[in-house]
């Protein structure tokens, strides 16, 4: 029994075992690391052309499982879940800028009005030289009505 246990790590060393792929198309394997016996985890990034290599980000649920924070790698269920679940967030963080951004314009229209009836309204002379503006005069009621 030790020695079909010693045989099977032998055979095992080097010989990446895959294990899964994300989204984007990365692979992830695990292996024996023959220096120190433990279990590695490990991933090869789909072959691009040299003009079409960007920056990658690996995906948090790959990213913990290659740092052994979870013993279970991520299943394609559970990634498809993730991804719909950040296209409905991207989407709502959308409408709601397009929300405020038109609460904001009437606002501003509505306080650009109030701006222009303040301006007319004013009694006091605004601005000077080309952009003056006289104030208005308006009678005070008499004591004797």
């Amino acid at each position: 029994m030790v020695l079909r246990f010693l045989r099977n790590l032998l055979s095992q060393q080097g010989k990446k075992n895959y294990v899964g792929t994300d989204l984007d198309g990365r692979k992830y394997f695990e292996y024996l690391d023959s220096g120190s016996g433990k279990m590695r985890r490990s991933l090869e990034y789909p072959r691009q052309k040299v003009s079409e290599f960007t920056e990658d980000v690996i995906p948090p649920e790959w990213a913990s499982w290659l740092r052994g924070s979870r013993d279970e790698p991520p299943t394609m269920v559970e990634q498809e879940a993730i991804f719909n679940q950040k296209q409905k967030i991207y989407k709502n963080v959308l409408e709601y800028e397009e929300k405020v951004s038109e609460q904001m314009r009437l606002f501003d229209k509505e306080k650009e009005k109030e701006e222009m009836e303040k301006q007319q309204s004013s009694s006091e002379p605004t601005g000077s030289g080309e952009s003056f503006q006289p104030g208005t005069w308006v009678p005070q009621q008499s004591k004797r009505d």
